[in-house]
C-alpha cells in the first residue's frame, strides 16, 4: 500500500463518527444546544483518483423552554451537507411542539 495512501486513510478513521454537542443557551426556564456530526467519506474508483468527501455530515441545534408551569415548546433543526462535489447545506429534519401533563405534541 502507498504512503499517500495511508497517510490520507488514517486521519479520516479518527475523525469519521465523532460527535460533539455544545451548549448555546441554558437558564431555569430552558435550554438550546449545537451539535454534529462529522462523516468522512474515502472513496476509490477504479478509473479515478482518490476522493475524500463529506459523507453525510449533519448539524443542528434541539431546544426546549418552559412558558409557563407544567407547559414546555420544544424544537429541533438539522440540516446536512451533500458532499458530492457541491457542497451546500440542506434541510433533512425539522419538528417543533409542546408537551405538558397531557402528553406531547408534536
Amino acid at each position: 500500500m502507498k504512503k499517500t495512501l495511508l497517510a490520507v486513510i488514517i486521519p479520516s478513521l479518527f475523525v469519521a463518527g465523532a460527535v460533539s454537542a455544545a451548549e448555546i443557551y441554558k437558564s431555569d426556564e430552558g435550554k438550546a444546544e449545537f451539535y454534529g456530526q462529522l462523516r468522512t467519506e474515502l472513496k476509490k474508483n477504479p478509473d479515478k483518483d482518490i476522493t475524500l468527501g463529506a459523507g453525510s455530515s449533519r448539524a443542528g441545534v434541539k431546544a426546549e423552554y418552559q412558558l409557563v408551569e407544567g407547559i414546555n415548546v420544544f424544537g429541533k433543526v438539522e440540516f446536512g451537507l451533500q458532499g458530492k462535489g457541491d457542497y451546500t447545506m440542506k434541510n433533512r429534519l425539522h419538528y417543533a411542539g409542546v408537551s405538558g401533563d397531557f402528553g406531547k405534541i408534536t
